[in-house]
């Protein structure tokens, strides 16, 4: 939306007591998100707040739990793809991105961002606990807002909130009191504790 240019949202956040922002973009053309990754990078250091880093949600998310991103721009993980945001971003932006680990070539895209040291959480997925397992076991580290737009736990597959509940990993939850019950997150609080953003 802002080309990367994100100048203006940053000074609102700072009137508003924020100091740092990771920026994250919801699915777009790729070009769109090289451009915004570069300009963010060329203008880290002139924004009024500390830009830590860049998340991107999408494109590499699943059609069944696309959420409000945009179908039509949904795609299979591309390690060419994860080279040149990386190339993009300099070294002088962290990197993350969300994405569907049983979507075809994710396992191998999550261990190369791992190899560049670039953070990869698990979202916008219909993946049972085990594909869940796998991407953990191949570098990912967190789950994207827990509960919303992921398989469900269940009795007899725990489902990508199962593997997260029970795993090492750090989980995200949103909590508006909306997106998840309050009680939902108490309860998720018990489980996970000092893994939980």
């Amino acid at each position: 939306k802002h080309g990367g240019d994100i100048g203006k949202p940053l000074g609102y956040y700072l009137s508003h007591g924020v100091t740092g922002i990771f920026p994250t973009t919801a699915t777009e053309k790729i070009e769109d998100l090289y451009t915004f990754a570069g300009t963010l990078s060329k203008n880290r250091d002139s924004y009024s707040a500390d830009v830590l880093g860049y998340h991107m949600e999408g494109p590499y998310l699943s059609k069944e739990k696309k959420g409000a991103h945009n179908e039509a721009l949904l795609k299979n993980p591309d390690i060419g793809e994860l080279h040149e945001m990386f190339r993009l971003l300099d070294g002088r932006v962290k990197f993350r991105v969300t994405l569907a680990p049983e979507l075809p070539g994710a396992v191998e895209y999550i261990k190369e961002a791992a190899k560049c040291g670039v953070s990869v959480t698990l979202g916008h997925t219909d993946a049972t606990a085990e594909i869940i397992y796998k991407a953990l076991d191949a570098g990912a580290s967190s789950m994207t807002h827990l509960y919303n737009a992921m398989s469900p736990l269940g009795h007899r597959e725990p489902g990508a909130v199962g593997a997260g509940l029970i795993s090492d990993c750090f989980c995200e939850l949103i909590c508006d009191g909306f997106h998840v019950c309050p009680d939902v997150v108490k309860l998720t609080y018990s489980i996970k504790k000092d893994k939980l953003v």
